[in-house]
């Protein structure tokens, strides 16, 4: 048996009579060739569970190897026996005391994977000890320990300030312990762990900067992504003085610059991450306006120049992950041109894969410009008749798009589109057919020579899109086509009832057009209109039957307002000329560069879902409290990200009137109107705001009504909020869809994140981008307070004080003149503070003056992460003080008029008990 090595153990039988006989014998020879083909065994998906007594006997040996082999199959099989695992917690406690810092290691590593609250209290102390153990494995190990027992155990570590511990170490000086401290530490922060972490990321720079040097590249791409963070904080927080921001970046730059030319595409990703922090943050302080011109030529010219050279990546994989993240650039203006010169290198090759040449295509339009507009269409006319079918119709959308974003150019992309009507490929003339439409509704009456060109090509269409664009050309530019009504349109009547709707529609809309044209066709187009109505008021479908029904109704009684009505072309605007609204999340999408976020151009629990990092509705109950058990720890307990929302797409999600703010018993949901059917040509737009565990939600509810003045049909391309003192933005791209008269009510929930910029006031302003409509602006109804903070999950009284000291002064107090508030002191209880998410701190009682008062201390905090520290003075039972400390204060004014709002609500509620 000694003799079996490597795959011998994977082919040769499994007799679980002779493995417990070999595991339960005293040679050592026969126990560690059990546990091997044990090991074996489990890797590839057996159930070993089964030797957990056998093999748990055996943990104690003194033999290396077995012992972490016997480990390796405990942390597999722990949660199916977690009453067993725990009997070994005092082994894993010894061995963290082991001479070999490999046992040492292996120990704490096990015991900190086996992720059993039971065992928070054991891990705690080898933890602790371990943090500052002499071998740098160990502490490594430790360090990610921290972070996986803060999942499970939080108040457990908070009380031995394991978290303080852990902070020490990113001054570590070997760089494998630092950068494993910079990977937890972030993973803690993004989990909301501790406010004084950030800044002690921020003491540990310089520290990060220097280990650089001499790590290898795994642990240098984890501390440059802590440096990466230390810069971002600029701008997302203002953690630190613009001085002291400005010196230890400049000296993070030029020991990061070597990395950005790594062969590691990883590597040199993190490494650009720190220089776009950098530009980014500049060119948006106007403190450093002078100099921005100097420091965005200097390092966005490197960053233009690193990424371009490795478009020619050795993996087809690689090169997609930098054409994604090359679009992250290009959609802000502030990096265009600098990649602008390098047009060639995303020029599509023969032996690109189909994934690899659209994401090339993307870029392109996006580098398109007057300059270059003209090479970007010779490219695309290339490109629109390869083989492959994708690459063919998004090439020719391509053509439409450029069309309207170089309007210089918009002549010869008719002229290259009406090339390829002539070639009379089906799937080329029917997207070429789609194009066509978009550009004529842009530029009504400029490119009206093709049509003759597209009416010829009739016979190769297929596609119901493609028909019902050559439909509405025929209707808008029979003039100009000889037989339109005599040989074109009769191609669309053969078998008229059995067309698909769109087609059936938009003939009886041009016959109709056409008859009130007059000339010498109407006549010829009033017969055939009579053929389409006769049809069409028989047909069994609903909508078709009422349209011709009030075309017949409507041409018989008002012939000029028929025409007025269906005469009008609208004029929409050109296809993707600009941003209509501003995107809110596009510099936010920056400082996720070489991760998940910046591949699939959304937030991570968009991906991921609400489990992912920084998202905790694992620990929270559907309410959003603490369960019973959790409800009286001081630490610090982990809350949601605000910057990490669950993508809902157009129709579906969690529907408002299904949840309510709690995530827990259904309730009606009301939406208010903020933009009539009469202000929005016949689109009504209504707004809800809803809380689904800790996320906000806004539901946008979208209804086309018909009427005499109003669009037929619309589609909604955009939602955005303007700038506000809560930074509240979209957390996730627009679900673009279409919305006719007779459809049913469209809901869109989106998720909210806090990746916009501040501006004082409470008002949010909504832009909604409507085509053909063009961009509408409302007022979207008041945001709950109690919505913007997050649940009280406890404070620990240092960092209270702490947060105390950085806050001064009061952003906010009562108002002399305020109408008195009666509430009793014994009401103010943590559980009834939590309910409105506050946590009470501490309170004190005092004389002033030989009055008997009461003072106390509350903290709360919001979703975007900002501390409100609250001050309450009641004398016998009326609020006489009430304040607010916070960074900003038009933040702390709107929460301290929900805080007089709660103490009336709760002053009340006792009365009414009495």
């Amino acid at each position: 048996m000694s003799s079996l090595k490597g795959k011998a153990y994977f082919s040769r039988g499994f007799d679980t009579t002779a493995v417990k006989d070999d595991l339960t014998s005293q040679t050592e020879e026969r126990q560690l060739t059990a546990l091997h083909q044990v090991i074996a065994y489990m890797t590839v998906g057996k159930d070993m569970s089964g030797l957990f007594n056998e093999v748990s006997a055996i943990t104690s040996s003194t033999n290396v190897l077995m012992k972490r082999m016997c480990y390796l199959y405990l942390i597999q099989n722990a949660k199916a026996a977690p009453e067993k695992a725990v009997l070994q917690a005092g082994t894993f406690v010894k061995d963290t005391l082991h001479d070999s810092p490999l046992v040492r290691g292996a120990a704490l590593r096990t015991l900190t994977l086996l992720q059993l609250p039971v065992m928070a209290d054991f891990a705690t102390g080898p933890l602790r000890r371990c943090l500052g153990d002499t071998d740098p494995y160990v502490r490594r190990t430790a360090a990610l320990g921290v972070l996986k027992y803060f999942c499970s155990s939080s108040s457990a570590l908070l009380e031995v300030s394991l978290l303080e511990k852990l902070a020490e170490l990113l001054h570590d000086e070997n760089h494998a312990v630092a950068a494993a401290c910079v990977s937890a530490v972030l993973e803690l922060i993004a989990r909301n762990a501790s406010p004084a972490l950030r800044r002690s990321m921020l003491e540990a720079q310089h520290n990060l900067v220097e280990r650089l040097s001499e790590s290898n590249e795994w642990s240098a791409q984890q501390l440059l992504e802590g440096i990466a963070f230390c810069i971002g904080q600029k701008r997302n927080g203002d953690v630190v003085s613009a001085q002291e921001w400005l010196s230890s970046a400049e000296e993070a730059l030029d020991s990061v610059i070597p990395f950005v030319f790594n062969d590691n595409l990883a590597l040199a990703m993190s490494a650009l991450k720190v220089l776009t922090m950098y530009v980014v943050a500049l060119s948006e302080d106007p403190e450093y306006a002078q100099e921005r011109q100097r420091v965005e030529k200097r390092f966005a010219t490197d960053i233009a120049r690193a990424i371009v050279s490795k478009a020619e990546a050795p993996r087809y994989e690689q090169r997609y992950i930098l054409l994604r993240n090359v679009q992250l650039y290009l959609q802000t203006a502030l990096f265009r041109p600098y990649f602008e010169p390098h047009l060639v290198s995303f020029l599509i090759k023969y032996d690109d894969p189909v994934f690899v040449k659209l994401e090339k295509l993307a870029v392109l339009v996006e580098l398109a410009n007057e300059s270059n507009g003209q090479k970007v269409l010779n490219e695309l006319t290339i490109y629109a008749k390869d083989g492959d079918a994708d690459l063919s119709r998004v090439s020719i959308r391509s053509i439409g798009i450029i069309s309207g974003r170089v309007p210089t150019i918009a002549a010869d992309c008719v002229m290259e589109l009406q090339k390829l009507i002539k070639t009379r490929v089906p799937r080329i003339v029917e997207n070429s057919a789609i194009v066509v439409h978009t550009i004529m509704r842009s530029f009504p009456g400029k490119y009206d020579s093709i049509v003759p060109t597209l009416c010829d090509a009739l016979t190769v269409l297929d596609d119901v899109d493609a028909k019902a664009a050559v439909v509405w050309i025929i209707g808008e530019c029979a003039e100009h086509v000889r037989g339109a009504i005599s040989d074109y349109l009769p191609f669309f009547l053969e078998d008229y009832l059995n067309q698909p709707r769109l087609v059936q529609v938009g003939v009886l809309t041009a016959l109709t057009k056409l008859y009130l044209r007059g000339g010498d066709a109407s006549s010829e187009a009033l017969t055939k209109l009579e053929e389409v109505v006769n049809m069409g008021v028989r047909s069994p479908y609903p909508d078709l039957r009422d349209r011709s029904f009030f075309y017949a109704r409507l041409l018989t009684l008002d012939r000029t307002t028929a025409k007025q009505i269906l005469e009008a072309t609208e004029s929409i605007a050109p296809p993707h000329t600009a941003r209509a609204i501003e995107r809110a999340g596009d510099m936010e999408l920056l400082s996720e560069l070489c991760s998940l976020v910046s591949v699939e151009h959304t937030a991570l629990a968009n991906v991921l879902g609400s489990d992912a990092i920084g998202s905790t509705s694992r620990y929270l109950r559907n309410d959003g409290n603490l369960s019973d058990d959790e409800e009286d720890d001081e630490g610090t307990f982990p809350s949601a990200d605000p910057g990490d929302t669950l993508s809902d797409v157009h129709g579906s999600g969690v529907s408002p009137t299904s949840a309510s703010p709690s995530g827990g018993r259904k309730e009606e949901s009301v939406y208010e109107v903020v933009i009539p059917a009469e202000n929005g040509s016949g689109l009504e737009v209504s707004l809800l705001w809803s809380q689904i565990g800790t996320h906000l939600t806004l539901t946008c509810r979208f209804q086309l009504y018909p009427g005499e003045d109003h669009v037929k049909q619309v589609r909604v391309r955009d939602l955005q909020l303007r700038r506000n003192m809560f930074s509240l933005g979209i957390g996730q791209p627009f679900p673009v869809f279409s919305l006719e008269a007779e459809d049913k009510p469209a809901d869109v929930h989106l998720r909210m994140a806090f990746n916009n910029q501040r501006e004082p006031t409470s008002e949010l302003q909504v832009a909604v981008d409507i085509e053909p409509i063009g961009v509408l602006y409302a007022v979207a109804p008041p945001v709950p307070p109690a919505m913007l903070l997050l649940p009280a999950t406890g404070v620990d009284h240092g960092e209270f004080l702490e947060l105390m000291q950085q806050n001064p002064t009061e952003a906010w107090h009562m108002p002399a003149q305020i109408s008195k508030i009666k509430c009793a002191p014994s009401r103010l209880t943590v559980h009834t503070l939590r309910v409105h998410s506050f946590e009470l701190v501490y309170s004190k009682e005092f004389y002033n003056e030989g009055v008997h008062m009461i003072a106390f201390f509350l903290h709360a905090e919001t979703t975007a992460k900002q501390p409100l520290l609250i001050e309450i003075t009641i004398d016998g039972e009326e609020v006489i003080w009430a304040s607010v400390r916070s960074p900003y204060a038009p933040i702390a004014a709107f929460f301290g008029e929900y805080v007089l709002k709660t103490l009336r609500h709760i002053g009340d509620a006792f009365k009414n008990t009495r």
